[in-house]
């Protein structure tokens, strides 16, 4: 008697899904539109990390951005973020609390180092400096 109701309810899922997997579209990759010409990429951690502690602009350029992370050192972009350079590699510190840019001199960056957020993962900071 249980095979039976077993049968019962196991054959008309099976058809069901069966269906469903026969009507399913296919997928294809996308070839129209604005992003055509991306490649999918892996771009960073996806446990701890990744946190940014300061982003400043040049107001009237929408191109030229620098960002400052919890232990990622600073980032720089002149295409609106298209790509990005990093500028902080070869200094006592990765740990990023503040970054400024002088509107009047943009390439003028001011890092103040170490962070506010106190985590376990936590860098010491180094001090402050000017490019």
């Amino acid at each position: 008697m249980e095979s039976h109701t077993m049968k019962k309810i196991f054959l008309p899922i099976a058809l069901g899904t069966a269906m469903l997997t026969l009507a399913a579209p296919t997928w294809a990759a996308w070839s129209h539109g604005p992003f055509r010409h991306l490649v999918f990429r892996n771009i960073g951690p996806a446990v701890a990390g990744g946190r940014v502690t300061s982003v400043v602009g040049v107001p009237g350029n929408r191109n030229l951005y620098v960002v400052g992370t919890a232990g990622g050192g600073v980032w720089k972009t002149t295409n609106g973020g298209d790509s990005w350079k990093n500028v902080f590699d070869h200094e006592a510190t990765m740990s990023i609390g503040a970054v400024t840019l002088d509107p009047g001199h943009p390439d003028w960056v001011w890092v103040g180092t170490g962070e506010a957020n106190p985590r376990n993962d936590m860098l010491n900071g180094a001090g402050v400096y000017f490019s």
